[in-house]
């Protein structure tokens, strides 16, 4: 549920909120960032195999590198084209589909927090 906050920075820009709104979104979107990050992490160790997790970190990290770049790349041109609001709205409609998405998958909206450490 903490992925949804890195839309407020964008969302807040998209709908021309001013200063203040934008600089209260962008640390709620940070904080966001940095329990999805830990949830993640903490979740990977927890069910990935210990022999295999450099090989679950090869597919996901690169991925992240190479593709990253694209979207902010694409942003100008776009922005140019259709507009910067527009463009800025993609992004949030992009970012809360992407958790709604996530949220639909059963293992992942059913996940409980097991407590122990062999657990």
């Amino acid at each position: 549920m903490a992925a949804p906050a890195w839309a407020l920075p964008s969302g807040t820009l998209a709908a021309g909120a001013g200063l203040l709104w934008v600089a209260v979104g962008a640390p709620v979107a940070g904080l966001g960032s940095a329990v999805c990050g830990t949830l993640y992490d903490t979740t990977t160790q927890k069910r990935v195999p210990v022999e295999l997790l450099g090989r679950t970190t090869a597919f996901g990290v690169p991925g992240s590198f190479a593709l990253g770049p694209l979207g902010p790349a694409a942003a100008g041109p776009l922005a140019d084209r259709f507009g910067a609001g527009a463009v800025l709205l993609l992004g949030v409609v992009w970012q809360l589909a992407a958790g709604v998405v996530v949220l639909t998958v059963p293992t992942v909206r059913n996940r409980r927090w097991e407590e122990g450490p062999d657990s």
